[in-house]
């Protein structure tokens, strides 16, 4: 059976490389960005989750019963609410550009449950998120200095933003703050800290360069974390070898005009038009959220089903705030299919049943940093991973290409602390 484990440690990689990475020509298909990385994402598990199946048969449980549990009564919820769905066009493949229906929030379960029971190296697996991470942050600053790889698409070819190969500047943000911890770590544990210290400049550049500001949030409240782990261990030398590339990767993305430097002054000048009551300023997430926030106790049972957010949200509410915005660049054709912060979008598509379980999943990922005096495992800088993304969320809603990282991480998370608890890991293959 060990090559059954072979096997689904082939496609686990597959996935982690090909799904953030893979962009097709715009003469293919006018989703270059989002469709090739949901079906990629939906074949490779297909033959993940049968092959889990059978491994399942044939050599037993070998996935603790919590996550067994969460995972099963997450895939139940997701089943219900695209079934019992008034709209079935969207539930299973999802909406143009996002397809988070429910054959993608089963893929992610698959990935979560592979990752919790697979026998592998997992620092290989580690270095391999952050290559692939890594590489997505190179043609992000190609991008960034108007370099681009292939031919843009009439939607993005006038955007100002980078959005690397996921298609979205905040959506990409996701993955640079998935990255950092893990190279952080990588770094500490690592003869070849150089190099994991280059990784780190190059992903905190890409990270400033897209401008997403609950990016920055969430990865100054690791770096918060981060700073009072290090004086309370007394290892200003640890601090200074992962804060000094950070310093030079926001120098690099200061450079062309200083980006992210007008993009942090141009949040403390909404706070204040905020603090004003003008909820009209910038992109208003707030009145978003103060909007969304009924839908949630209309459909909390078991939600409106996947991906439909914007069949159920009032669009007149939308349109109108366009209006005040800015009536001369009026479009009466925007619609808004997302709640820009994915845990509203959870409990208004899939019910306060789905939030919870994801909360739950974050939270056995998160627990790791409580547990400061061991510092410098795997788990300490996985909870910081997932923290800093998990911030992230409360600004953006998920997307096919960073997603699928995050759940093959809190996938590994519940395996070192699975692999912890046997006296030979071994014995698993």
């Amino acid at each position: 059976m060990c090559k059954l484990n072979d096997f689904k440690l082939l496609l686990l990689k597959c996935i982690i490389v090909i799904v953030p990475l893979i962009v097709l020509p715009s003469e293919i298909t006018i989703e270059q960005y989002t469709f090739p990385k949901a079906l990629t994402l939906w074949i490779f598990s297909l033959i993940l989750g049968i092959t889990l199946c059978i491994e399942i048969y044939f050599k037993g449980l070998l996935i603790s019963p919590k996550s067994l549990i969460l995972s099963f009564i997450f895939i139940i919820i997701v089943i219900i609410s695209a079934t019992f769905s008034q709209h079935q066009d969207l539930v299973w493949n999802g909406q143009y550009y996002q397809h988070n229906g429910a054959f993608t929030y089963i893929s992610f379960v698959i990935l979560f449950l592979t990752s919790t029971s697979i026998n592998m190296n997992k620092i290989q697996l580690i270095e391999l998120i952050v290559g692939t991470i890594t590489l997505m942050s190179i043609i992000t600053l190609f991008q960034y200095w108007n370099v681009f790889l292939w031919e843009q698409d009439e939607m993005r070819m006038h955007w100002k933003r980078v959005y690397g190969t996921i298609g979205n500047a905040n959506w990409l943000s996701g993955a640079m703050l998935l990255c950092i911890p893990l190279a952080m770590f990588l770094e500490t544990n690592n003869k070849q800290n150089y190099f994991w210290r280059i990784v780190i400049a190059i992903n905190s550049a890409a990270l400033f360069a897209t401008g997403t500001r609950g990016a920055y949030l969430g990865f100054v409240l690791i770096l918060f974390v981060w700073i009072i782990v290090c004086i309370f261990h007394k290892q200003k030398s640890v601090l200074f070898s992962a804060i000094f590339p950070i310093i030079i990767g926001f120098s690099v993305a200061n450079i062309k005009n200083f980006y992210p430097l007008k993009r942090l002054n141009s949040t403390f000048q909404e706070l204040n038009k905020g603090a004003e009551g003008n909820l009209s300023a910038g992109e208003s997430r707030l009145f978003i959220y103060k909007t969304s926030l009924p839908l949630i106790q209309e459909y909390a049972l078991i939600g409106s089903g996947p991906d439909t957010f914007g069949r159920v949200y009032p669009q007149e509410k939308i349109q109108q705030l366009l209006i005040n915005e800015d009536p001369e660049f009026y479009n009466p054709i925007k619609h808004l299919n997302i709640a820009h912060n994915e845990y509203i979008q959870l409990a208004v598509t899939l019910g306060i049943g789905a939030l919870i379980i994801f909360l739950l999943f974050l939270f056995i990922s998160i627990e790791g940093i409580l547990n400061i005096k061991h510092h410098l495992q795997l788990n300490f800088y996985i909870g910081l991973s997932v923290l800093s993304y998990a911030v992230l969320l409360l600004f953006s809603d998920s997307s096919i290409g960073v997603a699928t990282l995050f759940w093959v991480i809190l996938g590994l998370k519940e395996h070192q602390v699975q692999e912890m608890g046997l006296q030979n890991p071994k014995e698993i293959c």
